[in-house]
């Protein structure tokens, strides 16, 4: 892996219940359990558009993310969703992001840009992921969440990575948040719990890997189903009621975490 400068490739995910999404065009459907994949003919666009071969490997990931959703957040989401993947050269007009997508809770529909990255744990090419899957499967189960640290944290710690960069044989590789974790230690740059809970202006390199990382150690030391609760509540309820829900004070919880942190080699 080259040193970290290495070209980081941040994906830009985010929710949408209201947005312009542009759909017109030419579209192969595909489906598989319960996934309905829209993807773009071969010739269709200047770049690559999917062929055969990927359309199989992206319905295979994403019901396999489906059932990771599952068992991670211990949840039973069971219905069809749909994705419509743009094309690189289109996708920013259409969706307004080349770097990712979003999902549009209220149809169940993923938008997303084509997009190939390899997993470094299991050396799997990654082309959605389970990110916006998360975002969905998470509002449909657990309720609407009302709050930044909930909504992307939950899926930060489910996908287990953010962004990409290039490693020394120039290939597109996920970055797992661990990586990030210690290079924050390095540069004093990890967040207090309550910092990832109010913050509004943190940029998305700091926040998102850290709020994955404090969302999985969460469910380690507190149980899914007691964080769950957590999801749907606003900022202000989720420090008051820390301790009713979990049998521990918000601030206990946050000097154990940091302890924890900073313990990181």
């Amino acid at each position: 892996m080259k040193s970290i400068f290495s070209v980081l490739l941040s994906s830009i995910c985010f929710i949408s219940s209201c947005a312009n999404e542009n759909i017109d065009g030419k579209w192969i459907v595909s489906k598989r359990g319960k996934v309905i994949l829209n993807t773009r003919p071969i010739n269709y666009s200047k770049v690559t558009s999917p062929d055969s071969l990927i359309i199989d490997a992206i319905l295979d990931e994403q019901n396999e993310s489906m059932l990771l959703i599952n068992t991670k957040l211990e949840t039973n989401f069971v219905s069809e969703f749909t994705v419509y993947l743009f094309n690189s050269d289109e996708a920013k007009e259409k969706i307004g992001t080349n770097g990712g997508g979003h999902v549009n809770l209220t149809t169940l529909t993923i938008y997303y840009t084509f997009l190939q990255a390899k997993n470094p744990k299991n050396g799997k090419c990654v082309f959605i992921g389970a990110h916006e899957l998360v975002h969905l499967i998470a509002n449909v189960e657990l309720g609407h969440a009302k709050s930044r640290i909930m909504s992307e944290g939950f899926a930060v710690a489910v996908t287990g990575n953010y962004g990409s960069y290039i490693n020394s044989n120039s290939e597109v590789v996920k970055k797992d948040i661990e990586l990030w974790m210690k290079e924050y230690i390095l540069e004093d740059k990890i967040l207090k719990p309550t910092e990832l809970i109010n913050g509004k202006e943190i940029s998305e390199n700091i926040f998102y890997p850290q709020a994955g990382f404090f969302i999985n150690w969460l469910f380690d030391n507190y149980g899914v189903e007691k964080v769950n609760k957590l999801y749907k509540l606003r900022k202000k309820r989720i420090l008051k009621d820390f301790e009713k829900i979990t049998g521990e004070s918000f601030y206990t919880m946050e000097k154990k975490y940091l302890l924890y942190c900073y313990s990181i080699k």
